[in-house]
């Protein structure tokens, strides 16, 4: 679908589904959520590039025959379309690809969750919270915080890929094993990289995909907001009808 869209110069580039074409490698992978990650963000970005692309085509259509008035907005002199026919096309097709963004939305952050727990499932392991694992996660953090502060972090980057190692230091706050909160940070993003590099990578992917939906979003609410401006006078009419039927009872 997103091959069928011509990249257009009034249209932000950043809401086209083909930005999403960096994540290929990471997302386009069988037997992982990485596909069902692109298809929701593809989806979502084809809607709101439509939406933005289509609005743009009409408003143009419309001024090419005149049917548009120019007024002063903030001092400056700009051309108003006042044809309604417009103004409720544009209402009913935001009502119809606004759902679009936020089900997409709804979508990837479940798909989110879904890879964190696969990640925390790779860094730990139930045996650890048996009474035999809980005496030997103790015994690993205190070997770690024995160690020279220097030694640390260089000790659990070695290793990293045990994961015994991993979900003794990872499941408890920082300090019991004389790390900062920076260092453990990294430490983890090591051992994701050892135990379970596909879903971590996955993670960091997904998080940018609804980063560029919810931005893609911003741009048809934006655009959205301008055009229904456009209504000149008549909410103030409506009110002002209103306050009428208001006094009179």
């Amino acid at each position: 679908m997103a091959d069928e869209l011509t990249v257009r110069a009034d249209v932000p580039s950043t809401a086209h589904p083909d930005i999403l074409a960096k994540h290929s490698g990471t997302l386009d992978l069988e037997n992982t959520a990485g596909p069902n990650v692109l298809n929701a963000g593809r989806e979502a970005l084809t809607a709101a590039y439509s939406f933005l692309g289509d609005v743009n085509d009409a408003e143009k259509a419309l001024k090419a025959i005149g049917n548009s008035t120019q007024r002063m907005v903030k001092g400056k002199p700009a051309n108003v379309v006042n044809a309604d026919e417009f103004l409720d096309a544009v209402d009913a097709a935001y009502q119809r690809m606004a759902p679009v963004i936020d089900r997409r939305i709804s979508d990837l952050q479940a798909l989110h969750q879904h890879l964190e727990k696969q990640v925390s499932s790779a860094l730990d392991t139930n045996e650890r919270k048996t009474a035999e694992g809980l005496h030997m996660t103790t015994e690993i953090r205190q070997h770690v915080k024995a160690l020279p502060e220097e030694k640390r972090l260089t000790f659990l980057m070695q290793h990293a890929g045990d994961v015994r190692t991993v979900g003794a230091i990872l499941s408890g706050p920082h300090y019991l094993v004389g790390l900062t909160p920076d260092e453990q940070s990294r430490f983890r993003d090591h051992a994701c990289l050892k135990l379970c590099p596909t879903e971590h990578k996955q993670v960091q992917a997904v998080v940018d995909v609804i980063d560029q939906v919810r931005a893609a979003g911003g741009h048809m609410l934006q655009r959205y907001t301008e055009i229904q401006k456009q209504r000149v006078g008549k909410a103030a009419t409506v009110t002002n009808s209103l306050n009428k039927l208001k006094g009179a009872a």
